[in-house]
């Protein structure tokens, strides 16, 4: 896990400067100049079925789930995350849970969910354990926001290790082709970070990985 996430206090003030500088989706890179356009284009790639139930592991602040619930209102949301101060700013309406992705299980009674989103996480926990969790609860689709081809200073300097695509493609998860002239990185200024880390993301691929239950 990320050391941040071991003070409550300063993911609360890192999260609200991001807010304050206008991103509210905490991923490396987006599939388009825009976050609306990033989260439209995740859309049209998993397309719930109408009242789809959507579960977000480590959900950040849930910024594409909230354009997500923009478009389509009909959708609910279970918004899972480790840290209450990310839970409390949370800008998609749902259900918040608090607690370790990996550990999560569907309770007693209630439907699988329709879709499952893992965008930029699994680097922090044990991520077979939390995909074969997030399988076990998914009846439809699961969707897989990663980076691959990272180096050791990336692990190192981010501190971050993204799943393996051996893990992935064992796990039953497919590529979903995009070139990489199509992402756009999303900037980091002096305030998140050093020459190294902004050097360390650049050279990494995104990844989208989707599993269809």
């Amino acid at each position: 896990m990320h050391p941040l996430y071991g003070d409550e206090a300063l993911v609360d003030r890192v999260t609200r400067q991001h807010l304050d500088q206008g991103r509210t989706i905490f991923q490396l890179w987006l599939a388009g100049p825009t976050e609306r356009e990033h989260s439209v284009t995740m859309l049209d790639i998993v397309r719930p079925p109408h009242r789809a139930r959507i579960l977000s592991l480590g959900c950040g602040v849930a910024g594409m789930e909230r354009w997500w619930h923009t478009i389509r209102p009909d959708m609910t949301f279970t918004l899972q995350n480790v840290s209450k101060a990310q839970l409390d700013l949370c800008l998609c309406p749902g259900h918040r849970l608090l607690g370790d992705a990996q550990g999560y299980t569907l309770p007693v009674g209630v439907p699988k969910h329709d879709v499952t989103v893992l965008a930029y996480m699994l680097g922090h926990v044990d991520a077979q354990r939390t995909l074969e969790h997030a399988i076990a609860a998914t009846c439809g689709t699961i969707l897989v926001l990663d980076v691959m081809d990272v180096s050791d200073a990336f692990k190192r300097l981010l501190h971050y290790d993204p799943p393996s695509p051996w893990t992935m493609t064992k796990l039953g998860f497919r590529v979903h082709r995009r070139p990489k002239a199509a992402w756009h990185r999303v900037p980091m200024g002096d305030e998140d970070g050093t020459d190294e880390q902004r050097d360390a993301v650049s050279h990494s691929t995104p990844v989208i990985w989707t599993r269809h239950g």
